[in-house]
């Protein structure tokens, strides 16, 4: 920390943090040896046989991955997963004129961890779901602008305004069926090529979505998508506070009360638009 000035100073943190023995669950009862894989999407692996698979449908017959019939997914729960996070955040702040405090804020981020298939939740998969890979963590938000502002409304009254900008969360092009027959709709899309029906429905999707999810999707052309490989839209949020200290019946401003908004910006937008039209 720094002061450049009488009445600013800026501040500059890093930090690094690695977690081990993470949770994590594995499909004991998967037989693994893949039936046959798909040469057109990079061979894939899929546990199931051909014969079992609806051809109209691509529907497959969940017992055909097990290796016991009788059962389903068995689950082991083990702690053997990690992750790792880097970060760096540089801040100003200060006092502006009429007492107003301000505190301007700027996180890079870094997160990265590894994810199961069959962990609930937590991730996808491109193949076998008891391989563990590297990829951004769903908490992954690589941009983040913070600003809060005080202003003494009177010796016992103040109040104060916060606003955050941040990055979109990261997120994975999945399908919405089971290709590999492990029993689990958690299969990472492939991005075919223009020119199959397949991969001129996928040009049609991207070029209807935003320049960013294009951008995703056509660097991954030939490929199966990466885990949290693309990213939503930036997300902002306001917040107001009013903050209350007495001074009377002998409490000199030693108890606070504070009335605070939640998700300002989506009120403010419901009064003017109405929820229909938000």
């Amino acid at each position: 920390t720094r002061s450049i000035s009488q009445f600013f100073r800026f501040s500059l943190e890093t930090s690094w943090a690695h977690g081990s023995s993470l949770s994590n669950a594995r499909d004991l009862n998967l037989d693994t040896t893949a039936a046959f894989q798909l040469a057109d999407e990079a061979n894939r692996p899929v546990y199931v046989p051909a014969r079992t698979i609806v051809p109209g449908t691509g529907a497959v017959r969940f017992t055909g991955s097990r290796l016991d019939p009788r059962f389903g997914q068995v689950l082991e729960y083990t702690s053997n997963l990690a992750s790792e996070s880097e970060q760096v955040t540089a801040s100003l702040g200060g006092i502006l004129g009429r007492g107003i405090q301000m505190n301007l804020a700027y996180t890079w981020s870094n997160q990265r961890d590894q994810a199961s298939g069959s962990n609930f939740g937590s991730g996808t998969t491109a193949g076998n779901p008891n391989v563990f890979d590297w990829a951004p963590s769903n908490f992954q938000r690589r941009h983040s602008f913070n600003l809060q502002l005080t202003y003494p409304a009177a010796l016992t009254l103040d109040i104060s305004a916060i606003g955050r900008l941040s990055s979109g969360a990261p997120f994975t092009p999945i399908v919405g069926s089971d290709i590999n027959g492990d029993g689990s709709r958690d299969d990472r899309a492939y991005i075919f090529a223009p020119g199959t029906a397949t991969g001129d429905a996928i040009q049609a999707l991207a070029a209807a979505a935003p320049g960013r999810i294009q951008d995703c999707l056509q660097s991954q052309v030939g490929s199966v998508a990466g885990r949290n490989s693309c990213n939503g839209p930036w997300q902002s949020s306001l917040e107001l506070q009013l903050n209350w200290r007495p001074q009377f019946a002998g409490l000199n401003r030693r108890l606070q009360v504070s009335v605070a908004t939640q998700n300002l910006l989506r009120g403010v937008d419901d009064l003017l638009h109405g929820s229909a039209n938000a």
